[in-house]
């Protein structure tokens, strides 16, 4: 049992993104979504890809998370100019899609080119959404902002 009374022997986390894989792009510009997670997304194979712009990567959420996410916006009223707004610049800058029968998704070109995507791409989960990373951006963030495992798993009191 933890301090808090939770029998962790016992406690499961499912869904959740973890790990780290490289991959390609192919030449018609598609990514492979490793098996693993695409097992934790299910059988909608629904993704919602949102640019993380203050970091220069590819945010890639199950399309039902998503779905919760912009409820809110889903049903802003037709007056509510500032809502609205909002709704559009993030549909205007994101994509849904879904993979095909070999587990790859096409990106459009507007979001691979924010993140500088144009060959290897290294995947990164976050538990609850995973990324996409130019290998160099990826680098050069774990270098100059990245804090240590130890520091994070501090910081969240595990």
């Amino acid at each position: 049992m933890s301090e808090s009374g939770t029998d962790m022997n016992n406690l499961t986390v499912k869904g959740c993104f973890t790990s780290d894989y490289k991959h390609s792009l192919d030449p018609k510009k598609r990514l492979t979504i490793p098996s693993e997670w695409r097992e934790h997304i299910g059988e909608s194979k629904d993704v919602f890809i949102l640019p993380n712009t203050k970091q220069g990567c590819l945010r890639v959420f199950r399309g039902q998370e998503m779905d919760a996410r912009l409820s809110k916006l889903l049903n802003v009223k037709l007056s509510d100019a500032e809502m609205n707004n909002y709704a559009r610049v993030i549909a205007e800058n994101s994509q849904r899609t879904t993979w095909d029968s070999q587990g790859r998704i096409r990106i459009k070109d507007k979001l691979l080119d924010l993140a500088d995507l144009t060959s290897d791409v290294i995947f990164v989960g976050t538990l609850n959404c995973f990324e996409l990373w130019n290998p160099d951006a990826l680098a050069k963030l774990k270098t100059e902002k990245a804090p240590s495992l130890e520091d994070a798993l501090e910081n969240l009191g595990i």
